[in-house]
């Protein structure tokens, strides 16, 4: 069990260390100019590993439900996690899987949010509703979308790093 705390905590620093790296390279140009997609590298690391805390694979050896099975007595904190953040975890879910991890399956389902189309709308002066996702969970992330997610995200990965350590 020891080993499944120091491993999830460590997946928890590596998350909030993309976090704040994203925050300081997005919109910088100075950043951009130099590492023109270095956004959306961060998303997808970011993703990726949301995603394996996330995952309810009996395969992904560090996500909430292992940790709570291994401490019955979190289950209710992890349950309210899902509860309370499941549009977030669900978006996240959605495009690890079908966007970053299995990349042959359902890939096209996944629209994008109301703010990217408006963009591309502005951009283009044409209509994009018909890429509209129509959830939540079934947005495609872009690093603008990310970013706007972010608080919630944040104040996720709080209430999950309190798990281990209490």
């Amino acid at each position: 069990q020891s080993q499944l705390v120091v491993n999830f905590s460590e997946m928890i620093s590596v998350i909030n260390l993309f976090l704040s790296q994203f925050e300081k390279a997005f919109g910088n140009e100075e950043i951009k100019n130099i590492l023109p997609t270095v956004e959306g590298v961060y998303m997808y690391g970011i993703v990726m590993h949301l995603g394996k805390i996330f995952s309810k694979s009996p395969n992904e050896h560090f996500s909430l439900d292992k940790f709570s099975s291994h401490f019955p007595e979190m289950k209710d904190r992890v349950d309210q996690i899902y509860n309370n953040h499941k549009d977030i975890i669900g978006k996240v879910k959605n495009n690890r899987d079908q966007l970053f991890a299995h990349t042959d399956r359902n890939f096209y389902k996944l629209g994008f949010s109301q703010v990217h189309i408006d963009k591309l709308k502005k951009a283009y002066d044409t209509d994009f509703s018909r890429i509209k996702a129509t959830s939540k969970d079934q947005e495609r992330y872009t690093p603008a979308d990310l970013s706007t997610d972010l608080i919630e995200i944040r104040q996720m990965m709080d209430e999950v790093d309190k798990l281990w350590k209490d």
